[in-house]
């Protein structure tokens, strides 16, 4: 099995992430901000401490943070999930730590890094969506498609476009680094759109948890009086998207590739919200909106995800079984939440 270093180890996506390797014979090394972080990793996964450790990257915007990382360990195989985030306004702020960042680790492997045969780079769906053409009905979006967004665009643009700007031009740096610099090994960009599913890193609140997760929450608490319009129509299941970050490693084929990782069908909140109410005990909870328009009359953008099909053999869950599972899931957290006095 390889040796494998996943950073970003304790985010949503990643604790999926983290749990399949080691159930798979990996040995891991995650990085994480601090100790505490470790620590809660460390608690969720008892019987594998001989394959698991972990690297302190306090910031991952300091240029040569991956430095010592990549040099510490002869790693197989790199899964990049760590992701600058911030909710500053100006562009630069919100462009400059994304792009810099995917460039920094990638210059860290080819320095440091010899024995690393790829690297696989959690990108998003933002850098494919065209966001001025809006709910685009008959558009089904492929690899092929990116966000048409330029740079000075994004600097003058809201804050939703300059941060879908910020994933647009870190998989850009991402492939022209590839190109430029012809390290020895290869990448595999994953393109999700809102992932949704259970949380399998720790939850110490659930109003702070993760943003997709959040929003699911919200809408099954009672904290929603009417359905929240939906913006974006795509989704995928968290666990989903975890295994696909294997296949993309352990797949030759999947190696300098891009590719969409969707669930079947559409997403929306009232979609969502027509599936959750049929869960007894939330019901009351969830508001009805309007049942039967759960989409657009003239209809939303879709995704062909035949490629990852083709070549990661995934077969997607259903957004029924997503939010069901997630739901179930918040509500064990809840429990354990209010038994351990924090809430």
């Amino acid at each position: 099995m390889g040796k494998i270093l996943l950073t970003g180890a304790n985010g949503f996506v990643a604790a999926h992430i983290l749990g399949l390797l080691l159930e798979r014979g990996h040995s891991v090394v995650g990085t994480v901000r601090s100790e505490s972080k470790a620590d809660q990793l460390y608690s969720l996964f008892p019987s594998y401490k001989n394959f698991l450790s972990f690297a302190y990257v306090p910031n991952i915007e300091v240029p040569g943070c991956w430095d010592e990382v990549i040099k510490s360990t002869p790693f197989d195989y790199v899964l990049h999930t760590a992701s600058p985030y911030s909710s500053a306004f100006s562009g630069t702020d919100l462009l400059d730590p994304a792009i810099e960042g995917t460039k920094g680790i990638l210059k860290a492997i080819k320095q440091y890094g010899n024995t690393v045969k790829r690297v696989v780079i959690t990108g998003s769906f933002a850098s494919s969506i065209n966001l001025a053409k809006g709910d685009w009905p008959g558009k089904v979006y492929t690899e092929e498609d990116w966000n048409p967004v330029t740079y000075e665009e994004a600097l003058t643009g809201s804050w939703a476009v300059t941060y879908l700007a910020s994933k647009t031009f870190a998989e850009k740096a991402a492939w022209e680094f590839l190109e430029t610099e012809k390290p020895d090994f290869d990448i595999t960009v994953l393109t999700p759109p809102m992932v949704l599913g259970p949380v399998a890193h720790y939850v110490d609140s659930l109003e702070n948890s993760n943003e997709s997760t959040k929003l699911i929450w919200d809408l099954m608490n009672g904290s929603k009086e009417t359905v929240p319009a939906t913006i974006f129509w795509l989704y995928v299941d968290v666990r989903d998207l975890a295994l696909a970050h294997i296949l993309a490693f352990e797949k030759q084929e999947a190696g300098n590739q891009r590719i969409l990782v969707t669930g079947p069908g559409n997403w929306s909140f009232q979609k969502a919200a027509n599936i959750l109410r049929e869960i007894p005990e939330i019901r009351h909870l969830v508001p009805e909106g309007n049942p039967d328009e759960e989409f657009p009359k003239g209809g939303v953008h879709k995704s062909d995800v035949s490629k990852s099909v083709r070549l990661l053999g995934i077969e997607y869950r259903s957004m029924e079984t997503s939010l069901v599972d997630t739901a179930r899931n918040l509500l064990a957290v809840e429990k354990r939440l209010k038994a351990e006095g924090k809430i």
